[in-house]
């Protein structure tokens, strides 16, 4: 039995069934709630795919200089321009090292060893004075984990069956 509260189209209902089913849905929802917050989620492991054909940026002074990394992490220079004025065309790049405010801590690849340093806001790496190298292999990615600023290719997650898509979805490091 509905009861009128002398609006339109306004009415509360007092029937069982409306009342059964307002405590199922509240039920439910606080059922899934707690499932959804007491699942382990697993930690999503990575893969390294080497790409030493992609274009990449490096500034340096007034200068961007375009090439690519080869599998030892060497900036291999194709072509460079100027950052004053007019630039010529360029092809799509990654820029590897972006101008910021002040230095980012990163590791530098060589040879498959990383180099813990920094990077300074003109773009230069400065290794960390007494720092470890530690070889490729023992490094465990993570989009938290310290970057490498020079990487010659990307992490994927290791379920994707497809590097090319996952490496479009992956943000540049």
């Amino acid at each position: 039995m509905a009861m009128n509260t002398g609006r339109k189209g306004s009415a509360c209902s007092s029937r069982p069934i409306d009342k059964a089913l307002v405590l199922i849905a509240v039920g439910a929802f606080a059922l899934f709630a707690e499932i959804g917050t007491s699942a382990p989620v697993p930690p999503v492991e990575y893969v390294f795919v080497e790409d030493t054909q992609r274009t990449v940026g490096i500034l340096r002074g007034q200068r961007l200089l375009i090439g690519y990394l080869n599998s030892n992490g060497t900036f291999v220079e194709t072509s460079r321009q100027s950052r004053n004025g007019f630039l010529s065309p360029a092809p799509l790049y990654t820029l590897l090292n972006p101008q910021s405010l002040k230095p980012r801590q990163v590791y530098e690849f060589r040879a498959r060893r990383l180099i813990k340093g920094a990077l300074a806001p003109e773009g230069e790496f400065t290794p960390e004075i007494g720092s470890k190298v530690i070889s490729f292999n023992d490094y465990q990615y993570s989009p938290s984990a310290l970057p490498i600023w020079n990487l010659p290719g990307y992490f994927v997650p290791k379920k994707s069956r497809n590097p090319e898509k996952a490496r479009e979805q992956s943000p540049p490091r």
